[in-house]
């Protein structure tokens, strides 16, 4: 997965405004994406200054080293495109790349005259290259967003609103103690203003205002040169307006709880967040009737007219005003960040495309080890195998010859004193035939239903690629925190002939500290599940032969015996009426206790959606198990294939001179694969009357394994499906 990468180097100015909306939504967004797996970070120019952040769980940190003008024209877009990372642009600063959202808070140096000279230049430049190259583009009222459209040209359907929050105001304590440093202002009787020198801000409203209402009490905090216009002196207290300067938010907090009226008189904002701080805190609230903020606070705000400076105060003072409950319902922090998350998993389905894309590519290649003419796609396959481990990060991969199909190995050592995990999984498929029985192409995947049909789509491509995008995102995330191999074979459907001297060559290679398997099944998608065993393999091909050539059945019919009737009567001899198998020492196997079969029975387990899923009437197997048991802890008999005579179109009255099968027994433990072999060899023979002779070939088989649950990697597993799921595995 491709990483998120926010900008956060507003966090190291002060927490106010625009590196208020960033805060906030990453302090909660970073909980927000436990157990998502989604892979976010902010990236920020680290030029010594602190990032006011707390702690994060979910989210990395990234300090660029940069000087200032260089951060974001070179080292923050160099990092993206590194990282093929996804850029969010939180706090209005665009870079040019094409993978990327922004939020333009507010556009005003497009609107007013307050900006001039090379900020205005460069804010150009910066709206230009939103337009240009954001996907899409926020910000943080409708007024804004009309804005944007008219000077920009955006068209309105690529423009989001999101808005900004206040609950960082119920986290702050008032500090009383401001009213310490003015005993002349008292509680309740006061009109407070957050002062500040740009134009748009009109703090000239405010000294007018209060010049005219000598008997009212104003505080207005902000820095202690604020001017009301052309050469003023520096701002002073006088005998009705009372400068605290900047004040903490705890300050501010108590400022705004004990006004009479929060004033704010800008003739623009984007949102405007002051006003919304101070309806959280109770206090009432006046404001300039322009720009986004009737369409923000509505009926909640009495409105005044940011020009007229003879307004009387009292009268607005008691203008009638709705409460604030919906619109502090309707601006949430909680909301935003939730917002966020949204907008970042829409990205991740649309570049899942791309994943999907890699993982079809490795399907479409037929690689099937079992038929020899599709030797040369074994190939293929192996070396599109290195090129995904490469790309995902391995510091190498190569495809290794062996005595029959290649293996494709790749591996990451970040420390050779780390743990190591080996991922095993394969490239080959099994054969396709009969393709008339097909609904698709078997080489053409297609999504249907939330799932992909294809030949290897689930055994085993696309669980192998699995592993090899987790890899990446942990490699891109930083968080790998073990070394990684991976050996990918092509025999894995025949038996794996070669992979034994593969490995015993290549043992310093392919050592390991867990081998990590996803060649297996989970009980219900919903249902997380660790496969701990898994039944062991002999696979035979049979030859049935009865006299020298075909024959001709009306001729030759009931004095010469079939081939084929005698296979099918030996083959149902293998078996008994009760399902056991008749090979003698055959069940030499692990009984299972009846406290292991009690934990079993617990696995959820739906037997008429089982049946109803394959579309069959009833199950059948060994008498006195469950289906779950045969299927997990029973040995069995198969016939994989059987066939002989004449199968062409039409009629042909032949009594054929050969008939054959191929036969396969799942193994448990105790039971080894070739002396299972040599018993069913010896058996077969033994049961063939004499008017035919048989021919028994051993292909290929394997061990059965159990894992052991009390390691620390059985630990890790579940301790991650826990995370992911909510619930422990069975």
């Amino acid at each position: 997965m491709n990483p998120i990468v926010i900008n956060g180097t507003v966090l190291c100015d002060n927490i106010t405004g625009i590196p208020r909306y960033v805060y906030e939504t990453v302090v909660r967004l970073d909980k927000l994406i436990e157990g998502t797996g989604l892979d976010v970070r902010i990236a920020y120019r680290d030029d010594g200054r602190e990032i006011h952040l707390p702690e994060l769980k979910n989210i990395k940190l990234v300090p660029l080293k940069a000087v200032k003008y260089f951060y974001n024209m070179a080292v923050l877009p160099a990092y993206l495109r590194r990282e093929h990372a996804f850029f969010v642009g939180l706090a209005s600063d665009m870079l040019m790349t094409r993978r990327s959202v922004v939020v333009l808070h507010d556009i005003r140096p497009l609107v007013m005259d307050t900006d001039r000279g090379f900020f205005r230049f460069k804010f150009w430049v910066h709206c230009l290259s939103t337009k240009w190259f954001a996907q899409r583009v926020f910000t943080v009222s409708y007024d804004q967003r009309q804005l944007i459209h008219d000077k920009l040209g955006i068209p309105l359907d690529k423009i989001g609103v999101t808005y900004n929050g206040w609950e960082h105001m119920a986290k702050v304590q008032p500090d009383e103690s401001i009213f310490e440093r003015m005993p002349a202002v008292k509680k309740g009787e006061y009109f407070y203003a957050l002062g500040s020198l740009a134009g748009h801000k009109n703090f000239k409203w405010i000294r007018e205002v209060a010049r005219r209402n000598p008997d009212k009490t104003f505080v207005v905090a902000g820095g202690k040169d604020l001017r009301a216009f052309g050469d003023d002196t520096e701002a002073k207290d006088t005998h009705n307006v009372f400068y605290p300067g900047y004040v903490s938010d705890a300050e501010n907090a108590a400022l705004m709880k004990h006004c009479r009226l929060f004033l704010h008189p800008a003739v623009f904002e984007g949102f405007g967040i002051p006003p919304l701080e101070a309806l959280a805190l109770g206090a009432p609230i006046a404001l300039a009737k322009a720009s986004c903020l009737p369409e923000l606070y509505g009926d909640t705000a009495r409105y005044f007219d940011p020009y007229d400076y003879e307004v009387d105060l009292d009268a607005l003072a008691a203008r009638p005003v709705a409460p604030p409950d919906k619109v502090l319902a309707k601006y949430s922090w909680d909301k935003t960040a939730a917002f966020w998350l949204e907008e970042i998993k829409k990205y991740v389905e649309e570049n899942k495309e791309r994943f999907l894309n890699e993982l079809f590519e490795l399907i479409r290649i037929p690689s099937i080890s079992s038929l020899s003419e599709h030797k040369p796609d074994m190939y293929r396959c192996a070396e599109q195998w290195t090129k995904i481990m490469l790309a995902a990060g391995a510091d190498r991969a190569e495809v290794y010859e062996t005595e029959g199909n290649p293996v494709a190995y790749g591996e990451k050592i970040i420390d050779p004193a780390l743990p190591t995990v080996l991922v095993y999984g394969h490239m080959d498929v099994m054969p396709v035939d009969p393709i008339e029985l097909w609904n698709t192409k078997p080489f053409e995947p297609v999504i249907k239903d939330g799932k992909i049909w294809a030949r290897g789509a689930d055994d085993d491509k696309g669980q192998a690629f699995m592993h090899a995008k987790a890899f990446e995102y942990l490699m891109k995330s930083g968080k790998l925190n073990c070394n990684v191999k991976f050996m990918i074979e092509g025999e894995e459907e025949i038996g794996s002939p070669s992979l034994p001297k593969f490995c015993r060559d290549h043992k310093d290679m392919l050592k390991a500290d867990v081998i990590l398997v996803s060649d297996t099944s989970m009980i219900g998608r919903d249902i997380p599940s660790i496969t701990t065993g898994l039944r062991g393999l002999a696979y035979w091909q049979v030859e049935v032969t009865g006299p020298n050539a075909d024959l001709h059945s009306g001729i030759f019919g009931g004095a010469v015996a079939n081939p084929i009737n005698v296979l099918c009567k030996m083959i149902a001899d293998m078996q008994d009426e009760k399902g056991h198998i008749t090979i003698p020492g055959f069940y030499d196997v692990l009984e299972v206790s009846a406290e292991e079969r009690a934990k079993m029975a617990k696995a959820p387990f739906d037997l008429e959606n089982y049946k109803k899923s394959l579309d069959i009437k009833e199950v059948k197997g060994e008498e006195g198990f469950t289906t779950n048991e045969r299927t997990g802890i029973r040995p069995t008999f198969d016939v994989c294939g059987i066939w002989g005579g004449y199968t062409g179109e039409g009629a042909k009255t032949v009594l054929p001179s050969k008939a054959y099968a191929k036969i396969s027994c799942r193994l448990v433990p105790n039971q080894k694969h070739e002396k299972i072999a040599k018993l069913f060899k010896e058996y077969f023979e033994s049961i063939a009357p004499d008017y035919v002779k048989v021919k028994v070939d051993y292909l290929h088989g394997g061990p059965s394994y159990v894992c052991p649950i009390d390691l620390p990697a059985y630990a890790a597993a579940e301790k991650a499906y826990e995370e992911v799921y909510g619930k422990q595995p069975v």
